[in-house]
């Protein structure tokens, strides 16, 4: 027994307030054991002010105390790492180079203004639209490149449905369309007049054929429902507002657990966290095996309450469980010696 002044006779082998020496505080989540201030669970490591924690899971200890991860990476077996949905780390974050239009195919590799990343490949974001040069043109209209890109049409001509017509005299293209209704347009890929402000075939211009399931509306083709992107990969228009296999672009899946809302993938509880040692979303207010982040177990009979393990009133953790040094018999010693003085005294 040692005599400290705040506390009397204790055992400074056991003490909790005075581990090792006289005023040495255990943290909450520590024990003492032989004069030491340590984790319950052999699984944990103390870490100063951060208590005791997983080196293998946690975020801002990973692989050791202090060593953080960045925002967006995870702490997985001691080493950090990007989820599978954004799997490249490029100038600091994770980003998905399948999408990503400053990282297209890999890192630092931007497209072009105008166009977007699709596949780990940058392309014009208009339908109908081609990458002539690095500019989006449409071959079926535009004089410079009608038909392929680099094809010229020569003075005094202009292009419609890919190839290039005089403008006028007789048998021009201008003649043609003075053959059609005020609403139509004469595409010679057809040989006759449609409407460009509505059909799919010929959105906007001869020839301008809109995707599987969009619709042509004012001479645009778009998805019919609003939020609606077509993806290359489906062949169809998804909602990327609520799609978990295409949550805010086409091919962005979400993990397992998790919801896309507003074209963002998170868990779908408040407080709930995503996990990658169960591979799923966790609820961490509540669960003992998870209390207040992914793999932080609380001691056998403690609680977890709002992120926090609490022992019942009267209880401290011993040997990685909750117990009443008071009437506990396998801890009955710590009572009894800390006590001694006073038994003594009483003549007991």
């Amino acid at each position: 027994m040692t005599s400290c002044p705040a506390s009397g006779c204790v055992d400074v082998q056991t003490d909790r307030k005075n581990c090792g020496a006289c005023g040495n505080v255990c943290l909450s989540t520590e024990t003492c054991t032989n004069g030491a201030c340590t984790c319950p669970n052999p699984t944990m490591t103390s870490c100063g002010v951060a208590g005791c924690v997983d080196l293998q899971a946690n975020p801002q200890n990973c692989g050791g105390c202090g060593t953080a991860c960045p925002t967006s990476q995870s702490c997985v077996a001691g080493g950090c790492a990007c989820p599978p949905t954004a799997s490249s780390f490029c100038s600091g974050t994770c980003t998905n180079t399948a999408t990503d239009e400053q990282n297209c195919g890999t890192c630092g590799n931007p497209c072009p203004l105008g166009q977007v990343c699709q596949g780990g490949q940058c392309g014009c974001t208009g339908f109908g639209l081609t990458s002539c040069g690095g500019a989006c043109v449409n071959l079926q209209t535009d004089t410079g490149h009608c038909g392929v890109c680099g094809n010229s049409c020569g003075p005094g001509e202009t292009c419609s449905g890919g190839s290039c017509f005089c403008v006028s005299g007789p048998g021009s293209l201008l003649l043609r369309h003075l053959l059609c209704p005020s609403s139509g347009t004469f595409c010679a890929s057809v040989g006759s007049c449609v409407s460009t402000t509505s059909d799919v075939g010929h959105c906007g211009g001869c020839d301008m054929a809109c995707n599987p399931t969009e619709i042509c509306s004012g001479s645009s083709c778009r998805c019919p429902a609003f939020g609606g992107l077509f993806c290359p990969s489906s062949g169809a228009c998804e909602d990327t507002r609520t799609d978990t296999a295409h949550c805010g672009a086409c091919d962005n899946v979400c993990r397992s657990g998790e919801t896309c809302t507003n074209g963002v993938c998170d868990c779908p509880g408040a407080t709930e966290e995503w996990c990658a040692s169960q591979g799923t979303c966790v609820e961490t207010e509540s669960n003992t095996s998870h209390c207040g982040g992914c793999d932080l177990p609380c001691a056998t009979g403690a609680t977890c309450q709002s992120g926090v393990c609490m022992c019942p009133a009267g209880q401290s953790v011993c040997g990685g469980a909750c117990v009443d040094l008071e009437t506990d018999e396998s801890h009955c010693g710590v009572w009894a010696l800390e006590r001694e003085p006073l038994l003594r005294l009483l003549g007991w």
